[in-house]
């Protein structure tokens, strides 16, 4: 799917993104590895890997600098014209998973007990509530597959 989707939005997008870059693919090996592998030009940007641990506070390490930035990536993403990338033909695969609302806000209001538990109040409670319902009325949305995250 990096083989062909990355390239498309790269010729599209250009210098568009204000932070967002999106990877050059060099060439791929798909005999390489249980799924293959690609091999992208050495990234030689800010990188946080350093300060991510999973056995330790995953990314508690890392300050709020990486947060501040996920705003400005996430209004990056944003410009992306969905309907265009799932035009391609590498897009059609990408239509098949699809983020429900719906049945995430259900999944949230089941989780209030244990989140009063660890001390969240009623009321930031019904605020994450009435903001997660805010996202019915949106035409914008954040979308991802396993190896790349999109914006509409």
């Amino acid at each position: 799917m990096c083989t062909e989707l990355l390239p498309a939005i790269r010729k599209r997008y250009g210098t568009a993104f204000a932070l967002l870059e999106i990877p050059e693919v060099l060439h791929s090996e798909m005999k390489v590895g249980d799924h293959g592998t690609i091999y992208f030009r050495d990234y030689r940007g800010e990188k946080y890997d350093h300060g991510w641990n999973e056995g330790n506070g995953g990314g508690a390490g890392l300050g709020t600098e990486l947060s501040s930035e996920m705003v400005q990536l996430l209004e990056d993403l944003g410009q992306i014209d969905v309907d265009w990338l799932l035009s391609l033909a590498v897009g059609k695969g990408m239509t098949l998973p699809a983020f429900d609302l719906q049945d995430w806000l259900l999944s949230f209001q089941k989780r209030k007990s244990p989140a009063l538990g660890l001390g969240i109040s009623d009321n930031e409670f019904k605020q994450a509530e009435e903001f997660i319902k805010g996202g019915f009325q949106l035409r914008r949305r954040i979308l991802a597959t396993a190896t790349f995250i999109r914006g509409i």
